[in-house]
């Protein structure tokens, strides 16, 4: 076991050094070079100042007294100096080295969420692990300096242990043994805690929550206007309270438990420190033994203090690249094909079946129909339909659980994912803007170099060109005030419109929209739909409404409801059928009179 344990903690080394050697040669080399040579100049200046004792009291004689005194006080001088300033060095180095490795494990983990499938943010316990993840991630900075640390730790433990055991054997002997409980006891308890923390994630992250809601403006007016502040302090208070108290209670123990243990090795001290006094009284030892071994035994001691706490990191650093490698290796799902994709001229659901994970009911059933390019075609039904489904399976952000999907008569999953995102033009229901520039937020992901024309004709084709009007600083104003005094904050059809003007940006040569007016009002609603009839002829359509009226631009509409085809036609001919659609639509004909 203690093997496995051994084998586990150095494991991780080659990657953590490689870490930090591709991140900085300069500043790697300085921080290994001072692990070594610290220990060392504090072990020459224990010897050094017995030496100068030694000749002081007499029990050392040279030919050239003061010649040699001189030299040892020389010594005595620049050894501390040297070592004072070497250790500044280190500080400096890994001041700044520990920033450059921070950011590289940050970019590292973006690109783990950002790579992940999106079933997995479905998910609370991936959130949970992604929180514990983020958080444990520095372990992988820091394993290689705490392994050297203890490296560096056990070179003065080593040379102090065979000094004093010339003398004596029983006092290195002694002082190890009783160090030991004490290790023991702080292996115990960080695996504990740690253990502890793991299964506090989501508490931490719900806690996290409530002190966001507290303090966003996303949620300030309603926070104040339904008077929920004390009700989020509570909250927050009892959860903190809850972990705080189980925390307490381990570390209390804990503490207890070092202390007692603690108390040996200064037992061992005080019992070597008289063994050598009576020793120097007897005449068979000098002033500069005891010197030399009660200085040792005091850097031994803190020795094992370093020992111990860098042996504790390393252990515990161990269970959070464990936990981080765990998170490495969570498999995808969705893979991106070999082949690429340059224009979608038909798109073909085959007996599509879907199904959430952990959901007993699947969300689409038996879903088939074929889409061609210069086609429109709307999907509607009520909530829950299965309209949005249908839509991330087409850019799968999912695979199909049974059946195919096609694009060009080939399986979906055969294209490159970014070549099949990059040929749609795509708004999802909600789709949020950016805190970036207006620009930016109608040209973002396009590869293209972007022109300023060509952003506001997509602004005009979303009916967003109106915000040219209130931006200060015209394409360059910041969508939002959260990082700039002079940006613009907008309304929920605003925001609507600019997230449009997105997605004809593209000129793709499809296009899916999922609810593209559902927060417009009837002026805006109709100029969405007259852009969308003129600007995609000729191109692919896919687009889901409940307002019905709004589909006489498809030319054929499917019905969807509880996943499963039960309509399929144009306006005119499901109007006739006096079917589902033809009750909704008479609905709210009746509604809006």
């Amino acid at each position: 076991m203690q093997k496995r344990q051994l084998f586990g903690t150095l494991s991780a080394l080659p990657y953590c050094l490689r870490l930090s050697w591709q991140s900085s040669r300069k500043y790697t080399t300085v921080r290994l070079l001072g692990k070594i040579i610290l220990p060392v100049a504090d072990i020459l200046g224990a010897y050094v100042l017995k030496y100068v004792l030694d000749l002081l009291s007499g029990a050392w004689t040279v030919p050239e007294p003061s010649r040699t005194l001189t030299g040892l006080l020389l010594l005595a001088a620049v050894l501390p100096l040297t070592a004072a300033i070497f250790r500044r060095l280190v500080s400096y180095a890994e001041g700044l080295h520990n920033n450059i490795l921070e950011q590289y494990v940050q970019q590292d983990l973006m690109d783990k969420a950002l790579s992940a499938d999106l079933e997995l943010f479905d998910n609370p316990r991936f959130y949970d692990k992604f929180a514990t993840v983020r958080r444990d991630s520095y372990a992988l900075t820091y394993q290689i300096w705490n392994v050297l640390d203890c490296v560096s730790a056990s070179i003065g433990f080593l040379g102090t242990l065979v000094v004093l055991s010339s003398s004596s054997p029983l006092y290195g002997l002694l002082m190890v043994a009783a160090a030991f409980p004490s290790a023991l006891v702080n292996r115990k308890y960080t695996k504990v805690l740690y253990e502890f923390s793991l299964s506090q994630a989501g508490n931490e992250r719900k806690k996290d929550y409530l002190f966001w809601l507290s303090s966003t403006r996303e949620y300030a007016q309603s926070v104040r206007l339904y008077g929920i502040g004390p009700m989020l302090k509570a909250r927050y208070q009892a959860i903190w309270q809850e972990i705080f108290s189980k925390k307490r209670k381990m570390a209390c123990s804990r503490m207890l438990l070092t202390i007692l243990f603690e108390l040996l090795p200064h037992a061992v001290i005080l019992g070597v420190t008289l063994h050598i006094s009576f020793g120097v009284l007897n005449g068979a030892a000098t002033i500069g033994d005891y010197s030399l071994y009660t200085g040792l035994l005091s850097q031994l001691w803190s020795s094992i203090i370093l020992l111990v706490e860098y042996g504790t990191q390393i252990y515990e650093n161990r269970l959070k690249i464990e936990n981080v490698q765990s998170f490495q290796q969570v498999p995808r799902k969705v893979i991106s094909g070999p082949l690429p994709l340059e224009s979608v001229e038909s798109i073909e659901f085959d007996h599509v079946r879907f199904g959430y994970a952990g959901m007993e009911k699947p969300v689409l059933e038996d879903v088939s129909f074929i889409l061609r390019r210069g086609e429109k075609l709307a999907l509607v039904g009520v909530n829950g339909a299965g309209k949005s489904t249908l839509i991330k399976l087409l850019m799968r952000f999912y695979d199909v659980t049974g059946g195919q999907i096609r694009i060009n008569g080939r399986a979906i999953r055969e294209y490159r994912l970014e070549d099949l995102r990059r040929c749609f033009g795509v708004y999802c229901q909600g789709a949020p803007n950016f805190g970036f520039t207006l620009r930016e937020n109608v040209s973002i992901g396009s590869d293209e170099a972007q022109t300023d024309e060509k952003v506001l004709a997509a602004l005009g084709k979303s009916g967003a060109d109106f915000l040219m009007g209130q931006a200060p600083h015209g394409l360059d104003t910041s969508i939002t005030r959260q990082f700039e005094e002079d940006g613009i904050e907008l309304s929920g059809g605003q925001s609507q419109k600019l997230a449009l003007a997105r997605t004809f940006y593209r000129e793709a040569s499809a296009f899916v929209l999922d609810e593209p007016s559902a927060s417009l009002d009837p002026e805006a609603e109709e100029h969405i739909f007259r852009s969308l009839e003129e600007f995609c002829q000729g191109k692919a359509v896919l687009f889901t409404s409940h307002r019905l009226t709004n589909v006489s631009i498809a030319d054929r509409i499917i019905v969807l409801e509880d996943g499963r085809i039960i309509e399929c036609g144009t306006k005119e001919e499901l109007l006739n059928q006096s079917g589902r659609f033809a009750e909704l639509y008479t609905y709210q004909a009746e509604k809006f009179k």
